[in-house]
């Protein structure tokens, strides 16, 4: 028989004729399967037949399965690519993008693997943040021989390839939080600028927080006008006391950017010292709202 043949259904039906003059006790049947992954090869049925007396006979019946190269990946029936896509994901994580894969009709006459490998390219055009080449590799091992010359990689040798196009769309910035507005004291002398700490913002874009790059601005007296920025999450540095408004920047692999805008707000927190002047002494004058007392100010 040709290989993919269903053994069951040659074998349905059909028994062996058993006759002994001292009758039947048992009959048991094994089977045996030795084809290869190919389908060829043989598969048999033995009869074990027990009499009352003990004695055994055994009766083996066995199909021969020829091989035939019957799986064509040119037939579209057989072998169907999957569609270029375009699909729109949170990050490029190669494993997460179901963008299809080849659809296989086979029978037992073939032994077809499928493999892939992807190429990403990084890049920002029309809204795509990343084109992946992934290459399909179909081979039917009961038919191919690396050896075949001049080039193994025909059809006609049982392998098969196709490249498919995926575009990938992300257009979600990530989340920027960990700073809120605030009011921070200095003490500097003469109200100048004073070191102001502030926490290093953190950012999360699709469940990760990996793979992003940090930026930030620092408007002084908040009037429009970018007075200090650079790169990072940290924006700490020297404040003059007043209003400020501070800019963070988070930007992804997509080259999707999001922002977080915080109110600075820096106040002198120096007490002032009251100096006592020895030798200078004055009176006091009783006022209709209370006391009062006049020193001349050349004396300090």
């Amino acid at each position: 028989v040709f290989c993919g043949t269903d053994a069951d259904d040659l074998f349905a039906g059909g028994s062996p004729l058993i006759s002994d003059n001292c009758g039947i006790a048992t009959v048991d049947t094994a089977f045996l399967d030795l084809r290869d992954p190919c389908g060829g090869g043989e598969y048999r049925r033995t009869f074990t037949v027990t009499d009352r007396h003990g004695l055994v006979t055994h009766c083996t019946q066995t199909l021969h399965y020829l091989r035939l190269h019957t799986f064509d990946g040119t037939d579209t029936a057989q072998l169907r690519w999957p569609s270029h896509k375009t699909v729109y994901a949170c990050r490029i994580d190669l494993d997460s993008i179901q963008a299809g894969a080849p659809v296989i009709v086979e029978d037992g006459c073939a032994l077809v693997v499928v493999t892939k490998r992807d190429e990403v390219y990084q890049f920002s055009m029309g809204g795509v943040c990343a084109k992946v080449l992934r290459y399909w590799q179909v081979i039917d091992w009961c038919r191919y021989d690396p050896l075949f010359t001049p080039n193994p990689r025909i059809p006609e040798n049982g392998y098969y390839a196709f490249v498919q196009e995926i575009k990938v769309i992300d257009t979600l910035p990530p989340q920027i939080f960990g700073v809120q507005d605030t009011v921070i004291g200095i003490q500097v002398p003469g109200c100048g600028p004073g070191l102001v700490n502030l926490p290093p913002v953190q950012a999360e874009d699709c469940g990760s927080t990996t793979a992003l790059t940090f930026r930030y601005e620092v408007d002084y007296d908040h009037n429009g006008v970018t007075d200090r920025s650079g790169t990072g999450r940290d924006a700490s540095g020297l404040f003059p006391p007043g209003r400020h408004l501070v800019w963070f920047f988070a930007v992804d692999s997509c080259h999707n950017e999001g922002s977080l805008q915080v109110l600075v707000e820096v106040v002198d927190a120096k007490a002032p010292n009251a100096i006592a002047m020895y030798g200078v002494s004055s009176s006091l004058a009783q006022m209709p709202a209370g006391a009062m007392v006049s020193v001349t100010a050349r004396l300090f």
